[in-house]
């Protein structure tokens, strides 16, 4: 418990599903011998299949901010933005998302 007037900054959890517009969204690490994204990527989304994997043996921070990125473009999909594979774009999304998150306090 946290003395009155102080705030307790937890840290953020990679959730393993969650909900966007009634859809379930899963999260699944997966290691380098099963990944089929490329070798120079490290997250991705999948909006067939409702996916975001992020590739195992990341740092907490790297992880964190893979998954920020790849629901950035998991919403800006549910939305049908025109931006939503602008990388530029998501990348800045992804970013404020995790600084939101991550600095948060309770």
């Amino acid at each position: 418990m946290t003395a009155p007037g102080r705030s307790e900054q937890r840290s953020f959890r990679i959730p393993r599903r969650f909900q966007l517009m009634g859809q379930t969204i899963r999260v699944r690490i997966i290691r380098r011998d099963r990944w089929r994204h490329g070798k120079d990527a490290i997250g991705a989304w999948d909006p067939q299949r409702l996916t975001i994997d992020i590739l195992a043996g990341q740092t907490r921070t790297i992880a964190e901010q893979v998954f920020f990125h790849e629901l950035a473009h998991a919403v800006a999909t549910m939305q049908s933005h025109p931006l939503a594979t602008d990388e530029t774009f998501i990348d800045q999304q992804g970013h404020l998302y995790h600084q939101a998150f991550t600095s948060s306090t309770y």
